[in-house]
Formats: C-alpha cells, sequence, structure tokens
C-alpha cells in the first residue's frame, strides 16, 4: 500500500475506486465498505483507494466540549487498510478551509479533478461539503452524467449490528472489551513507552512496566485490571495482565498504565510495547493491606492464564495488529 500526504503531487492513479472517510477503529461496519471496494477495484483491475482525514475534523472543527479520543492511530489504521487490501491511502490534512468547500466543490474540484475516480462506494450516511451539506443524491447526480460510477452501501448492511466508532469507544470505557473487540472485528491495542515508575509492583512480586502513551489523542480504556497480550520491539509476544487506574491502596488518584508480563524478566525501559486488550478481570478497588492486595494479584494472575489456556484449548489463535 503506498500512502499519500500531499494532495498536490497524487500520481494518476490507474482506475481508481475510492471511499472516503475517518474510518476511525476499521470496525466491522466499515470492513464492509472496504470489502466492496476492493472486490470492485479487482473486478475492473482497477486500484483501491482511500481517501480519509488527519487531523481528525472533530479535532479542527471543535463542534465538542470534551475532545474527541481515537480508537486508531494514524499508523495503526493505516496497517488495518493496508491487511485489507487498500492501494492508496490518501491523507487529506483537514483544515477549517477544507471543511468550508461548498458540496459541489467538493465533488468537482476535490474528488473528480485529484482523483479521476473510476467508481465511488460510500455507505448510506456518507456527508461532506461545507455544513455537513453534500449527500448521495448530489453524488447521483453526477454519476448520472456517467462521470463515475456511484455504489451506495445500504443502511440494512452497515447496521446489522448498529456499529459505530462512537458505540466502541463507549464500550471500551465501560470496560467491555469483549464487546468492543468484536464489534472492531480485532482486539483492540495501544502503544505505550516504558518509563521509570515507583517500583512498587516489584515490592508485591509482580514486576511491572509503566507506560507512557505516545499519541495523546489515543484512546485508553476505563480502570480495571485486563488479560493482555504484548508485542516488544523485538517483535516477541507475552502474556500479561494490565492495570489502568489510580492506585487507591496507596493514596495515588493519579492515572497509572502498567503491565505485568507473565515469566519475563528482561530491562524494557526506553522500549516501545504494543499491549492488545483481551478481557476485563476486575475493576480498581482498595485493599485494607499489602497482603490482601497481593493475594488479589495472584487471584488475578491465574485467571489471566486460564484465560490463554481456554483460548489455546478452543484452538484459537491470533496476533497483535
Amino acid at each position: 500500500m503506498i500512502i499519500h500526504r500531499n494532495i498536490d503531487s497524487l500520481p494518476q492513479i490507474h482506475r481508481a475506486v475510492v471511499t472516503i472517510g475517518s474510518f476511525d477503529g476499521v470496525h466491522h461496519g466499515h470492513q464492509k465498505i472496504i470489502q466492496q471496494l476492493t472486490n470492485l477495484a479487482r473486478t475492473i483491475n482497477g486500484s483501491a483507494v482511500v481517501i480519509s482525514f488527519h487531523p481528525h475534523p472533530r479535532h479542527i472543527l471543535k463542534q465538542h466540549t470534551n475532545p474527541l479520543l481515537l480508537l486508531n492511530t494514524l499508523e495503526e489504521k493505516a496497517n488495518l487498510l493496508e491487511k485489507m487490501g487498500i492501494d492508496h491511502l490518501v491523507v487529506i490534512p483537514f483544515t477549517e478551509d477544507f471543511s468550508n468547500m461548498s458540496p459541489e466543490s467538493y465533488i468537482e474540484n476535490f474528488l473528480i479533478a485529484k482523483f479521476h475516480p473510476h467508481s465511488i462506494v460510500i455507505g448510506y450516511d456518507h456527508r461532506y461539503g461545507k455544513g455537513r451539506n453534500g449527500g448521495y443524491e448530489l453524488l447521483e447526480q453526477y454519476a448520472a452524467k456517467g462521470v463515475f460510477n456511484l455504489i451506495e452501501i445500504p443502511a440494512h448492511e452497515l447496521e446489522q449490528a448498529t456499529i459505530s466508532s462512537t458505540l466502541i469507544r463507549a464500550k471500551l470505557m465501560e470496560g467491555e472489551v469483549g464487546t468492543a473487540n468484536d464489534l472492531l472485528g480485532y482486539s483492540f491495542s495501544f502503544r505505550g513507552l516504558v518509563i521509570h515508575g515507583n517500583a512498587l509492583g516489584r515490592t508485591l512480586g509482580f514486576p511491572t512496566a509503566n507506560l507512557q502513551i505516545l499519541d495523546e489523542h489515543k484512546l485508553i480504556p476505563g480502570y480495571g485490571v485486563y488479560v493482555v497480550s504484548i508485542k516488544d520491539e523485538l517483535g516477541s509476544l507475552h502474556k500479561g495482565m494490565l492495570h489502568i487506574g489510580n492506585r487507591p491502596s496507596i493514596n495515588d488518584p493519579n492515572r497509572s498504565i502498567e503491565v505485568h508480563i507473565f515469566d519475563f524478566d528482561r530491562d524494557l525501559y526506553g522500549q516501545t510495547l504494543t499491549v492488545n486488550l483481551r478481557e476485563k478481570l476486575r475493576s480498581i478497588e482498595p485493599f485494607s493491606s499489602k497482603e490482601a492486595l497481593i493475594t488479589q494479584l495472584k487471584t488475578d494472575e491465574k485467571n489471566a492464564r486460564d484465560y490463554f489456556l481456554r483460548l489455546e484449548d478452543s484452538g484459537f489463535s491470533d496476533s497483535l495488529i
């Protein structure tokens, strides 16, 4: 897959089959669109093209009080799209000027002038142009003139599970990792830099790698203890458990993100780890003593190891994105 970041130096793309959107999460709903896109591109011996935006439009338009946290970084989204068979990812720098383009100008001076699309594939609810006033009907007028082919993915195909990025974000914040992963079609992950902490986990017999999140807009799930798998910089996969939240047992109100890797004793400081969430074990709670906390951590470890045993017994295996 080729990634293009400069719209003004975009090469002529042969028989471009195009779709447009933020595609945060590249979830099952998005995958239906992308599958039709790639199938059509292969049928006509063309190129599957995704046009996406960075920063996310909501980070620029600021129509909401709370900042939008994203399911994917741009790198993660690109990796997912490449795995799905996309040939070209065009990353459009989203600006206020771009958002103020009229729907007609968006079609004529952006889509047609820059991409010369053979076909455009969109979901039934796709909106574009100033005030999001453009929709399927306007694109259909151009398609009727033979400018491009237009394929609309109907609502019943995209909403069988009422999938949306907003719903998945909410499920992750509620700690419903299993549901979120089912809607995504893969296990949610994030990357973090290993930094020095207070070494509390080591004194408990559960040494942890303290993580600093690399992207300020990346969503981190709600407080809790989770089953995770971890990929290190060498590409090795590990099993473990993750703590996200404050530490009420030592009166620490600040959020920490710490991962305990099973059967592992190497120095990881300065490395970047990819953490893949599997299942929530429990919520964060205070403990009356160090001994009570250690007992709970041992229970957590057993439950996490049992999770991976069940996975192996079922014959199911997967890998980190």
